[in-house]
């Protein structure tokens, strides 16, 4: 598996085959993905297989650096290609000088891929439950 940087331009080209999913319209649409400004991908021998996104500025301008949208395929879930988009998403916050890293935890899958992380990167998240204005949790 790779993961590149990509255009959004591109992840919606490659998203088009998931549109009618409801994450999709939740996770890339309208401010949410607006207020992003780099966008990782993974791959296998060409195939997309999910996407995160990040925003520099934070949802509705916050300010906080934040991980915004994480989905991986149906096909392709329950191999650790979101835990590895995870832990990309962060150190590339982190080459890019944006840290603490919001990350808003909305399942607990979620929950389950923060608690995974090495300890390296627990230092550099904020994680908030609920969604961009709840409460904070301590890693």
């Amino acid at each position: 598996m790779k993961i590149k940087i990509i255009s959004k331009r591109k992840l919606w080209n490659y998203l088009r085959p998931f549109a009618n999913k409801p994450a999709i319209g939740i996770l890339f649409g309208g401010e949410r993905f607006d207020c992003c400004d780099e966008v990782l991908a993974a791959f296998e021998n060409d195939q997309f297989l999910g996407a995160v996104t990040l925003s520099s500025q934070g949802e509705l301008m916050s300010g906080q650096p934040t991980i915004v949208g994480l989905w991986v395929s149906y096909q392709h879930r329950r191999k650790g290609i979101g835990q590895s988009l995870l832990e990309a998403a962060i150190r590339r916050m982190i080459e890019r000088g944006l840290t603490p890293v919001r990350l808003d935890s909305i399942s607990s899958k979620a929950d389950i891929m923060i608690e995974r992380l090495p300890q390296d990167l627990k230092k550099v998240i904020k994680v908030f439950s609920g969604g961009p204005c709840d409460s904070v949790l301590d890693m």
